[in-house]
């Protein structure tokens, strides 16, 4: 018994698969790339920097903008509550990489323990960045404190 395959239709399925596991690699690199960017250097939620640590190990130089907080900074005294289900509150100093203060890396300055879901914070007057860090990226809101303020503000992680 003699099998009659054409030699044109072996070489198309290896070409066709081929060009497939190709497209399928491109693909996958892509994807890997866009979640490292969105991970921990997009322009929000980049992850928690050690006051000791260059970020330009994870991408190039950036301008920075000085103390300067978005619209949506919350002001406040001194006293600073948050509730969170995590069990620990990172204090940064955010260095500002836009000028509208939109996006920061938050340099971390300390870390508090959460208690029953609530921890209170005494800060510096001074602009602040509390996160909550998720390794690679984080969250956080950024709070203005002065003295001068009558007011605490109350924060949900």
């Amino acid at each position: 018994m003699r099998l009659n395959v054409r030699k044109s239709t072996i070489t198309h399925h290896t070409t066709l698969s081929f060009r497939s596991a190709t497209l399928f690699a491109c693909l996958s690199a892509a994807a890997l790339m866009c979640a490292l960017f969105l991970g921990g250097c997009g322009p929000r939620g980049h992850q928690i920097v050690s006051p000791t640590k260059d970020c330009t190990s994870c991408h190039g130089e950036k301008t920075t903008y000085g103390t300067t907080a978005h619209n949506d900074a919350l002001h406040s005294n001194n006293t600073v509550t948050v509730s969170t289900k995590a069990d620990k509150v990172s204090v940064c100093t955010p260095l500002f990489t836009s000028a509208d203060g939109t996006a920061y890396t938050p340099i971390l300055d300390h870390v508090e323990n959460v208690e029953g879901g609530k921890v209170t914070l005494q800060l510096d007057d001074g602009v602040w960045a509390i996160c909550l860090d998720n390794g690679d990226s984080s969250v956080g809101q950024i709070v203005v404190v002065s003295s001068d303020e009558s007011d605490s503000a109350t924060i949900t992680l």
